[in-house]
């Protein structure tokens, strides 16, 4: 059997006609085409989720530090003012 690069010995048969094996690999190529678009969309609606958690996750970090800011910076002075009404409550006692 002796063969040219390039071409086919003339012995060589197909089983079947390459139109049958075109009908039969089409639909095979777009599910495959077809899965692979709603796989990437999972995948991208996955992401985008992720990413909104972490902002969502940032967001309520930042919160957490500016309200505990806030209510060390109150506490003192509320503090200051109950020993000042227990001491007034003893001076009154005198």
């Amino acid at each position: 059997m002796e063969a040219k690069s390039g071409s086919f010995s003339s012995n060589m048969e197909f089983e079947q006609d390459p139109a049958q094996i075109l009908d039969a690999l089409m639909p095979l190529y777009l599910n495959s085409q077809i899965l692979k678009a709603l796989q990437e969309s999972f995948a991208n609606e996955l992401s985008s989720r992720m990413n909104e958690m972490s902002n969502a996750t940032d967001n309520a970090a930042d919160l957490k530090r500016d309200l505990s800011i806030q209510y060390n910076r109150g506490r003192p002075s509320k503090i200051a003012n109950e020993i000042l009404e227990i001491v007034a409550g003893a001076e009154a006692l005198l």
